[in-house]
């Protein structure tokens, strides 16, 4: 089921089973049922009329492009793992790390870049082997 019109026929049936039905615990669950369908189907129509107003995760509509999202998890993973190692990695290659993060963004942001990774990464405390870089 995947539109209003499908959960209000499912809710019709439960409405032809609440008619039929004997025991007083049987209509409640039924009624319990058609309810649902019902406000499932409110909820469908609520985000047809309202798609538009909503704010969309960019890439979440495109379905056919797994590989993006599978490299972007691969990256995270990769990424996790250096953090949970960042204080066995020797300072120079922490130093290294830190510069090519920060070059990946373009020349504007750049700076802010490596203030994030750098206020990421003390505030996990693990940037005690840190040689700080003096301005070039």
């Amino acid at each position: 089921m995947s539109n209003a019109k499908d959960y209000r026929a499912k809710a019709a049936e439960y409405a032809i089973l609440i008619a039929n039905a004997e025991a007083g615990s049987d209509v409640r669950r039924l009624q319990d049922s058609e309810r649902s369908f019902l406000a499932l189907a409110q909820n469908e129509e609520w985000l047809a009329d309202n798609f538009s107003k909503i704010v969309h995760v960019p890439g979440a509509e495109s379905e056919n492009d797994s590989t993006l999202d599978d490299e972007d998890q691969t990256l995270r993973y990769l990424g996790a793992s250096v953090i949970l190692s960042w204080d066995t990695i020797p300072a120079k290659l922490q130093n290294e790390i830190l510069e090519n993060a920060g070059s990946m963004a373009d020349e504007l942001r750049s700076p802010a870049l490596r203030a994030r990774i750098s206020r990421a990464l003390h505030s996990c405390n693990l940037t005690s082997g840190i040689q700080k870089r003096r301005p070039s």
